[in-house]
């Protein structure tokens, strides 16, 4: 008998120990900002037009990583890296590739600095995401604007959802889950790991479906104008 299975709250946030490393930090906006789990506290490299700008953080406990929200500040791509303690320094395993978060115009006109991605299991290297980490690097580049410094305003890493064999299948209100500074709007359905990507993939597909929809009922339609024909 397949059992009905309860998403309890959605995934759970995985809490930072400490910042283990990064390769500047502007006195205003220190790499420590990216522990905050309630503020829009952003970290930024000390000089702009700096090559690289990255960050290592240390997680309590090695965890699967199911999904990453990352909010911008400034940063044209941003790549996420993985290791366990106990490695070698420089080993490490790519999580998510290299994203794009600003365009070069967007980059040279410093416009929608702050856009927010969330990256599900979907988007994440599976072998990779299958394994337990504690160490994770992101590495932030920005090479179309040398007179501004870049960072990142916050970074989340999620769990896989907690869950239950033992109850009902229920679509309850979950609240408003807060990212940094932002606030997504309160959902009336289960989130599932992915769920915001899919839904933007459903309505993009909305059209078509009705299309599809229109069109089978025009072959029966016809089918059962051909049985009549048949039957006169």
């Amino acid at each position: 008998r397949v059992q009905n299975v309860l998403v309890l709250g959605g995934m759970p946030t995985l809490k930072f120990q400490h910042v283990r490393s990064f390769s500047s930090e502007d006195p205003n906006n220190p790499a420590d900002n990216l522990l905050s789990e309630d503020t829009f506290r952003k970290w930024t490299c000390a000089n702009a037009g700096e090559k690289q700008a990255s960050i290592v953080l240390q997680l309590e406990k090695a965890s699967l990583i199911n999904a990453v929200d990352v909010g911008n500040d400034g940063s044209a791509f941003v790549e996420v890296l993985v290791s366990r303690s106990g490695d070698d320094a420089d080993k490490y395993e790519v999580l998510l590739v290299t994203s794009s978060f600003m365009s070069p115009a967007e980059s040279k006109s410093w416009t929608n600095t702050n856009r927010v991605r969330m990256f599900g299991k979907e988007k994440l290297s599976k072998s990779v995401a299958g394994q337990k980490w504690d160490r994770l690097k992101l590495v932030c580049t920005q090479p179309y604007n040398k007179t501004e410094k870049y960072g990142l305003s916050f970074v989340k890493f999620h769990s896989p959802p907690e869950v239950s064999s033992e109850e009902p299948m229920d679509t309850t209100t979950i609240g408003a889950v807060t990212f940094g500074g932002f606030a997504l709007k309160e959902e009336t359905t289960t989130l599932s790991p992915g769920s915001l990507f899919l839904r933007r993939d459903k309505s993009d597909t909305t059209g078509a479906s009705s299309v599809a929809t229109a069109a089978a009922q025009a072959r029966m339609a016809s089918r059962e104008a051909e049985k009549e024909a048949d039957h006169m």
